[in-house]
């Protein structure tokens, strides 16, 4: 059995973790709005913005599902079993989902006017949303 201490240490290291992946997927959205701002409003977008935006995406859309699994398996090796938090798990599932799903979309955006562009930013919303309720129970389980 793994001592106490350390599955509290992971524990803590996973959410610590998560926050600060969601705090990156914020930034990540940031930019990408300013992208389509700019795009809107007089069709050129600033090309440092976009090289920094598809430059980080992919190494995100890694991160997001790692932590999911990272949680996964401490509540595996705690209680034997992974759905003892099923909403947090349920959310984090669907977060990874929706990340690994923006990022194959993101592939397909080959023209300004793809259609998946759009599709793209309701997916990147819906991911911060659910970034903000993975949280919140997050922390409702700590406490």
């Amino acid at each position: 059995m793994i001592d106490k201490t350390l599955i509290d240490l992971l524990k803590m290291m996973h959410g610590a973790f998560n926050i600060c992946v969601a705090f990156a997927f914020l930034y990540q959205a940031s930019v990408g709005f300013k992208i389509r701002g700019q795009r809107l409003s007089d069709g050129k977008a600033d090309i440092s913005l976009i090289k920094k935006h598809r430059k980080l995406g992919p190494f995100l859309a890694a991160l997001g599902p790692f932590g999911f699994f990272a949680g996964v398996f401490i509540v595996l090796i705690q209680y034997g079993q992974i759905m003892i938090f099923t909403s947090h798990f349920v959310v984090g599932l669907a977060l990874s989902i929706f990340i690994v799903t923006t990022y194959l979309i993101s592939r397909m955006l080959k023209s300004r006017d793809s259609a998946w562009r759009t599709l793209h930013l309701i997916i990147g919303l819906v991911i911060m949303a659910l970034y903000g309720v993975q949280i919140f129970l997050g922390i409702t389980i700590i406490y």
